[in-house]
């Protein structure tokens, strides 16, 4: 064999060798992921390249096996699909460090995406708010699970009404970390966390500053209604219970309208059908029904401006992914002044 050629065989079998440890490690241990939307500000910000554990709450076995490796969907810059589902392998997820617990940041497929095989939907990260088995409204925006009202982690925001004699611009409001604004100078509109909004207040040039909580029986047409008929909106949601695995209810027409859209989509069986009030599955007739799985409610951390189960319901648990636990880098995505920077005070954050 000529030096030549021996030297191509070498850097052939390093970079097969790099590929499948890279593939290894992102099916096992680590995922990078980058923050697309504003919908967890300011914990997570757009520009934001995060680093998944999948160990936390245990790697899933990939469904679509055959898929060219470190893509997602697609092959890159095309819309030419990376998959091929002939193959379709069981649900089955390794031993995990954890559960997910009531305010984790998750990963997760997006459960709307029923294009696509599971492992193949995109990815959304959001805030597990609602754990199996509870009781969950929204009450003037606070997260009530089981007559509890639960805790609201650091960073959330929610719109501001800003009053003030003086005229207030968008530089004023940058100084407290606050890059959303709308209105005249004198009322604005803001979107602030609980802490922003308390240093606000004690400025001389606020006239006062309240928290804009849409009102009961203002109905929001994109809200997700399990019970139909329902006046709800993102700050006055619910309740909704949350199947968890082994839940057994009864079907009829009631149960069907809340939970028959679960059952179709994601309890993995191959037909389901309700005739008449009453549920077959594959050809089977069904009475009652045990949930096969956990569920999940989640929210964004920018609680008016986020797509999230308020608007399309319940996460499965065989849709999540992983457990954001690394800032690794961050990059500014401001078009109007085209600063595209690196923000250093994120720089290997962690979650």
């Amino acid at each position: 064999m000529s030096s030549n050629k021996y030297g191509i065989r070498v850097w052939l079998d390093a970079a097969l060798i790099a590929i499948f440890a890279a593939v290894i490690t992102r099916w096992l241990f680590f995922e990078p992921f980058v923050i697309p939307t504003p919908s967890m500000e300011n914990n997570l910000l757009v520009g934001d390249y995060v680093i998944v554990s999948k160990m936390h709450y245990g790697a899933k076995l990939p469904e679509t096996p055959l898929q060219l490796p470190l893509t997602h969907q697609t092959l890159w810059g095309s819309k030419t699909p990376s998959y091929l589902n002939w193959i379709k392998l069981p649900y089955f997820r390794l031993p995990a460090l954890q559960t997910v617990q009531r305010n984790d940041l998750v990963v997760f497929h997006y459960p709307g995406d029923l294009q696509h095989p599971t492992d193949q939907r995109i990815h959304y990260v959001k805030r597990a708010v609602g754990m199996p088995g509870d009781t969950l409204m929204i009450n003037n925006g606070d997260v009530i699970a089981n007559n509890d009202t639960i805790s609201e982690p650091d960073g959330v925001q929610n719109f501001y009404n800003v009053h003030s004699s003086y005229t207030l611009d968008s530089t004023f409001f940058a100084n407290y970390g606050i890059d959303f604004m709308e209105g005249d100078g004198h009322h604005i509109n803001v979107l602030a966390s609980r802490a922003q909004a308390e240093a606000l207040k004690a400025l001389a040039p606020i006239d006062n500053i309240e928290k804009l909580i849409f009102s009961k029986g203002q109905a929001t047409p994109a809200i997700w209604q399990p019970e139909r008929g329902q006046k709800w909106n993102i700050d006055q949601f619910g309740p909704v219970y949350i199947p968890r695995e082994g839940d057994v209810i009864y079907i009829n027409a009631y149960t069907w309208q809340k939970y028959g859209y679960i059952i179709q989509h994601f309890e993995r069986h191959d037909h389901v059908e309700m005739r008449n009030n009453q549920l077959f599955i594959n050809a089977k007739p069904v009475t009652t029904y045990a949930f096969q799985q956990n569920y999940y409610f989640v929210l964004g951390d920018n609680r008016h401006n986020s797509a999230d189960s308020r608007f399309w319901g319940l996460v499965p648990e065989d849709h999540i992914v992983g457990k954001p636990v690394m800032v690794l880098a961050s990059f500014k995505h401001n078009a109007a002044n085209n600063d595209h920077s690196l923000r250093w005070d994120r720089l290997f954050k962690l979650l």
